[in-house]
């Protein structure tokens, strides 16, 4: 499975997150076209789906302070 998406979260916490979550994915960060004058990266996860799940539970719940 690959899932693309644009965020505003740093690459080195989008790399911390991935390692926290635990999940075998490969997760490659690209710079992306600032919208507003705020820099976006385009994040390309790609992995097993389960794991691609994981990764992106982890993700939600870490920006979402829960």
């Amino acid at each position: 499975m690959k899932r693309t998406l644009i965020t505003a979260i740093p690459p080195d916490e989008v790399r911390e997150i991935s390692l926290k979550s635990g999940a075998e994915v490969k997760v490659e960060v690209r710079e992306g076209k600032p919208i507003h004058g705020m820099p976006r990266w385009e994040i390309v996860v790609e992995g097993k789906d389960e794991e691609v799940r994981r990764f992106m539970l982890s993700l939600m719940k870490s920006r979402a302070g829960g």
